[in-house]
């Protein structure tokens, strides 16, 4: 999480795999729209996975959106191809 005198400016959400432990997955990242662009998703990101590696993950892999795409490769992730998106409608 991101502080700033008591304000959160942002958080990320993310877990090791209780299946393998050998990834781990970034499933949200959020920072409230007046302090985007100051680089504190990027070291969000960057602190989480940092976490994640301590703890002996070898992979992680980040859930995005369209439009989340070229923040997630700033951050140095690439396609991995190892998921397909479903969905159900009502």
């Amino acid at each position: 999480m991101a502080e700033e005198k008591g304000d959160i400016l942002g958080f990320t959400v993310g877990y090791v795999s209780p299946t393998n432990s050998d990834e781990g997955f970034i499933h949200l990242t959020m920072v409230e729209k007046e302090h985007r662009k100051k680089g504190i998703g990027k070291r969000l990101v960057q602190k989480i996975c940092l976490l994640m590696f301590r703890k002996k993950v070898k992979i992680i892999y980040a859930i995005v959106e369209k439009r989340t795409i070229s923040f997630y490769n700033e951050c140095e992730f690439k396609f991995s191809r190892n998921w397909i998106e479903m969905s159900k409608k009502k």
